[in-house]
């Protein structure tokens, strides 16, 4: 299994690989890392040379600002069972506001650093984007830019801005297509002690047992707050079959916008939020740090059913 580290630089453009050198791994285990030179070429026919394709791929136009990967098993049907094969997510935010998400694959040996990207989508946000997050899940219920429930595994990315908003991108359809949005999360962000917008500093998705979708989507702020938005969900019904078939009534539920789930103000900016199960009692936790402090905080079982429930009786009218 191979390691590497993907850095950028305010100082330019440039984006920077380091992994561990074969002599320098002592009982599986580096001590060092080094930069290595790798390329990251598209995957594509017609004339442009490889070292043209890898160029483009990795030029940018500002610094590098922010990065997240994702390693995903899958097969060849986009299916996460039967043969095992490997795709890597790379998403880079610029501080124009570029984003960039590359979906590659690469040989075990890495054959030079040579890395081939079947996917390769540039979206543009207003920034400077400082925070984004990718993640993958089976979804039960399709976006509001696809009404079809497939059995792909649909992957998400989360941008955050310094102009006080965040939105969200899916891929639906397999690695070598497109992300879709943007499809805004929260906008216009203002901290009026500061007089200006209130930077988003860090975003993620996480699990979370009181919202029908499984998920919400977490943001800390310069200002300090921490807002959990859960995904809003508008049922609709089709019918399937014609002739002498059987009609069949379909109910499915797309995600039409985003609202405030919970919501809590710290005395410091907040640089980052994860979330895991800490105390081992199957419900992960809510981790979020400062400038100053590390907090935890816990679902409320109670509420997180009745939420549930009440979800699921709105949903149903």
């Amino acid at each position: 299994e191979n390691i590497g580290i993907f850095v950028g630089s305010a100082e330019d453009t440039r984006l920077r690989l380091y992994m561990p050198r074969k002599e320098h791994v002592i009982g599986g285990a580096s001590v060092s890392l080094h930069e290595v030179p790798f390329s990251l070429s598209l995957l594509s026919t017609g004339d442009v040379t490889d070292k043209e394709r890898s160029k483009s791929t990795l030029t940018f136009s500002s610094p590098i600002m922010a990065i997240d990967c994702l390693c995903m098993k899958q097969s060849n049907d986009g299916s996460s069972e039967t043969k095992e094969a490997f795709i890597n997510y790379l998403a880079l935010g610029c501080q124009d506001g570029t984003i960039r998400v590359a979906s590659f694959t690469c040989e075990r040996a890495f054959n030079g650093h040579a890395f081939t990207a079947v996917g390769n989508t540039d979206l543009v946000v207003d920034g400077p984007i400082v925070t984004l997050d990718l993640s993958v899940r089976l979804p039960k219920y399709p976006t509001t830019r696809d009404q079809d429930v497939t059995n792909h595994p649909r992957v998400d990315l989360v941008v955050g801005s310094l102009c006080g908003f965040v939105c969200a991108f899916h891929q639906v359809s397999g690695a070598d297509q497109p992300f879709e949005g943007p499809e805004e999360v929260v906008s216009n962000l203002y901290c009026g002690r500061l007089g200006a917008e209130d930077g988003v500093l860090c975003v993620k998705s996480v699990a979370c047992c009181g919202i029908q979708t499984g998920y919400a989507i977490a943001v800390g702020t310069y200002s300090g707050r921490v807002l959990v938005f859960e995904p809003i969900l508008e049922a609709s019904a089709s019918t399937t079959g014609s002739g002498t078939d059987e009609a069949e009534a379909i109910t499915t539920a797309a995600v039409v916008g985003y609202r405030i789930y919970w919501s809590c103000h710290l005395p410091y900016p907040v640089h980052g939020i994860s979330a895991a199960d800490v105390d081992g009692d199957g419900m992960a936790e809510l981790l979020v740090t400062t400038r100053r402090s590390l907090h935890i905080f816990q679902v409320n079982v109670d509420d997180a059913v009745e939420a549930a429930k009440k979800r699921i009786v709105d949903l149903c009218k």
